[in-house]
């Protein structure tokens, strides 16, 4: 029987103990990454510990809260929440925001364009692969 993770933050250790995969959120900020965390098994616990901090800020608040906060930061559209959800503490927010950019996820542009996520130099990732694009609105 194959048997995934449901914890983005125990994903290099789940998978070291035979895990077939993970059902990410975090994926909905970092795919390309939290793919190779669940593919690449040599380099999975370098990306996890990398990622850490993000993925921690993911979860500082009631699941989906912080990733759905994430998102509306990434493609600069207001979100409509619907009770029980509420928004992000603005503590979470203003951290979740420090690290979109921190790590290159978020950059702020004054037009529209694409914008595309470099991937951080890491052991084994091609240099200047990308991970996301995103499509950016003028505020």
């Amino acid at each position: 029987m194959d048997v995934y993770s449901g914890n983005d933050d125990q994903t290099a250790a789940f998978l070291a103990l035979g895990g077939k995969g993970v059902i990410s959120v975090a994926a909905n900020v970092i795919p390309y990454e939290m793919h190779l965390m669940a593919t690449d098994t040599e380099r999975s616990a370098e990306l996890q510990i990398y990622y850490l901090d993000l993925i921690k800020t993911l979860f500082s608040e009631i699941n989906p809260i912080p990733v759905k906060a994430a998102v509306e930061m990434l493609f600069r559209k207001k979100q409509t929440l619907r009770l029980p959800l509420t928004q992000l503490t603005e503590p979470n927010r203003r951290r979740l925001k420090q690290l979109l950019k921190q790590y290159g996820i978020l950059k702020y542009t004054n037009k529209h364009k694409i914008i595309k996520k470099q991937i951080p130099p890491l052991p084994g990732i091609p240099t200047g692969a990308e991970s996301i694009i995103f499509m950016s609105e003028e505020r």
